[in-house]
């Protein structure tokens, strides 16, 4: 679903690669979605989308199940571009922001 000029995607995709190699996990965090808008750009042909996203604390942790890394609460405003090429919407690019606080 990446497309391949997609950075944003690449950099996840490799940080998921490196917890693989070094088989650490990151056990399930709480994640809500606050707020979804989406915007048809050009026909058919490209679509923008706006997200709140509120994640709870997270850990990280290595085989034996050691904390490795750790983070708490954030919130975050996500902007993705979607284009539609070869009947699939593919992400284009994904622009992450703290956001706002009340």
């Amino acid at each position: 679903m990446s497309a391949t000029d997609c950075t944003f995607c690449a950099d996840v995709i490799g940080d998921i690669e490196q917890m693989v190699l070094v088989k650490h996990t990151n056990p399930p965090a709480t994640i809500e979605f606050a707020r979804a808008n989406g915007i048809e750009v050009v026909p058919g042909q490209s679509y923008g989308a706006d997200l709140e996203v509120h994640q709870g604390a997270w850990t990280e942790v290595d085989s034996t199940g050691k904390v490795t890394d750790r983070g708490g609460p954030s919130s975050v405003q996500m902007y993705f571009a979607l284009g539609w090429t070869d009947n699939a919407w593919l992400v284009r690019q994904v622009d992450v922001h703290d956001a706002p606080t009340p």
